[in-house]
């Protein structure tokens, strides 16, 4: 069981040839924030592009300070399909 788990979103726009980029984490203090997060952020404005899709993350660290991996909890929108 983790010690310490954390939460982020990574949302994701389409850049000038069409392809989706990732933006800077956003990190979140609880599960249900990132979700909500996510799924209010689809459609907004970051700077001069608009927020097409959005991952949400967890990864635990347990009582040695070990990274656990990282756990996808949610897909919003227009995320990429890889692993």
């Amino acid at each position: 069981m983790s010690a310490d788990t954390f939460y982020a979103v990574v949302p994701f726009v389409r850049d000038e040839r069409n392809e989706l980029v990732a933006l800077e984490p956003k990190s979140a203090p609880t599960r249900y924030s990132a979700l909500r997060e996510a799924s209010f952020s689809i459609g907004r404005m970051e700077g001069d592009v608009r927020i097409v899709g959005a991952v949400v993350f967890s990864r635990g660290r347990d009582d040695s300070g070990a990274f656990e991996d990282i756990l996808v909890l949610a897909r919003y929108g227009e995320t990429p399909t890889g692993d």
